[in-house]
């Protein structure tokens, strides 16, 4: 039978691609230790099983890694890094596991909002660091609260309003 001339790649598998990736999970492992997110957070986050995530922290493993698990080992280093960047130690450590009143959390630790939604949660906590770091930040509890009730009243008199000329402007 000859060779097919038009042969189909067979479907990557990413850590095949790059083997290193699956030796950073012992490094996020840590920073989530670091964050204070307990082993059955992590591997809720990390979409791992809880003993993969326990043998990580001891060096061990996996033999490989689907790509969703490592788009969140990728949003959940960003995260760490822009913590940094944004604030020092405690506050850096303890943000994930805080209440805090911004949107989208409303009060509640913005580990929860990752824990509810996974990808897209990690990408929204990312996406309001981002904003902190570029100085155009998110609006407050108390600026929404106080938007949701804001009323403008326009009181405005038309019987002194200019009328419109007989010969209408164009732009012939």
């Amino acid at each position: 039978m000859p060779a097919d001339p038009n042969p189909q790649p067979s479907a990557p598998h990413t850590d095949a691609a790059n083997p290193d990736l699956v030796k950073t999970l012992p490094v996020v492992v840590h920073v989530m230790d670091v964050q204070q997110i307990t082993t059955e957070q992590q591997a809720v986050l990390l979409a791992l099983p809880v003993g993969i995530v326990t043998r990580a922290r001891h060096g061990e493993l996996p033999d490989r890694l689907e790509p969703d698990q490592i788009v969140r080992m990728s949003w959940s280093l960003h995260i760490h890094v822009n913590l940094r960047r944004l604030y020092a130690e405690p506050t850096a450590n303890t943000w994930m596991t805080r209440p805090n009143r911004r949107l989208p959390f409303d009060g509640k630790p913005p580990l929860d909002h990752a824990l509810e939604l996974g990808i897209p949660g990690l990408a929204a906590i990312n996406a309001l660091l981002l904003s902190d770091l570029t100085d155009y930040p998110t609006t407050t509890h108390a600026e929404r609260t106080a938007a949701a009730t804001f009323t403008l009243t326009i009181n405005a008199d038309l019987t002194t309003w200019d009328q419109p000329t007989a010969k209408p402007h164009t732009d012939t």
